[in-house]
């Protein structure tokens, strides 16, 4: 009953050309606003306008700014005209997976990565490179999960962090790149192949899937949450999420605390940290905030 009513506090039916949104309240401070984070552009989840910072002094984001530096083009260790996938760029942890059925289905993604840098930029020969490196099985993991099916849009995130800089407020980031780093060190790539033999099994089942954006679209983070975990069936794929999803939302909520007890934040962080027993609502909920579904006009 307890975890029904809180799953209905979080939902919030909303029209497409609205953004669902969470408002933190809390007696002693002014309201903090969580805009659910999306990784890559998805047919469906719209990003919200500039109106979300009325009011709000600072974006807290997930992410680094040194690791995303890491992506940059100058980074690029592949910065070749036609993207060419191989086992020597997968390198050792394509034992036992079908390359070419892993080609084919990290191919189109790729220039998804490579058109938001684009996008960003302004340089129009970014979609001869790879934004990318498949170094390692969790950057292929990455894109099959989280595919982009519209490559010359940019993802809610981007849309975000334009608008902050538009709007003049400060952009903290939610993690460090040594935590980050060491939270990913605990993951051995064997977890991460272990789940891209999994995807390849299910082409359709990723996070641009109907489910996905029905979940974002409505608030319903905690449905998200078992959904996602539902997926993760092999001993290796629960210990990864619990790696990947359960730690690093702790780590996450403990450096945005400050900036919630100070107020008027918008914290951008993505939907899959947002739902279940140990997410960011459920963290918040225990500390004394409570939680209200909210929505916010989407940018044009």
């Amino acid at each position: 009953m307890i975890a029904l009513a809180a799953t209905m506090l979080l939902r919030c039916p909303v029209a497409f050309a609205d953004v669902d949104a969470i408002q933190i309240e809390n007696s002693n401070t002014k309201p903090s606003i969580i805009v659910p984070a999306v990784h890559g552009p998805i047919f469906g989840i719209q990003a919200p306008s500039a109106a979300v910072f009325a009011g709000k002094t600072v974006l807290v984001s997930e992410g680094t700014a040194d690791r995303n530096a890491d992506t940059q083009p100058d980074k690029l260790e592949h910065p070749i005209s036609e993207i060419a996938l191989d086992s020597t760029i997968f390198a050792s942890w394509v034992h036992g997976i079908d390359i070419e059925k892993l080609k084919a289905r990290l191919q189109p993604h790729l220039a998804c990565y490579t058109g938001q840098e684009m996008l960003r930029t302004g340089n129009t020969e970014m979609f001869t490179r790879v934004l990318l490196n498949m170094q390692t099985a969790r950057l292929a993991e990455f894109i099959l999960e989280m595919p982009c099916p519209q490559p010359a849009t940019l993802s809610r995130d981007a849309v975000v962090h334009a608008e902050a800089q538009k709007s003049g407020v400060l952009i903290k980031w939610l993690e460090h790149l040594d935590e980050w780093k060491a939270v990913q060190k605990e993951i051995p790539d064997d977890y991460y192949r272990d789940a891209i033999v999994e995807m390849l099994k299910r082409p359709d089942e990723n996070l641009s899937s109907p489910p996905f954006v029905s979940f974002v679209q409505n608030g319903q983070y905690d449905e998200l949450d078992a959904w996602i975990r539902e997926r993760k069936v092999t001993p290796s794929q629960k210990k990864m999420y619990d790696y990947e999803i359960t730690k690093r939302t702790r780590l996450m909520y403990r450096n945005m605390a400050p900036y919630l007890r100070s107020g008027g934040a918008v914290i951008l962080i993505g939907a899959a940290h947002i739902g279940g027993p140990d997410g960011l609502a459920a963290l918040l909920r225990r500390d004394g905030y409570h939680l209200r579904p909210i929505t916010l006009p989407a940018n044009k």
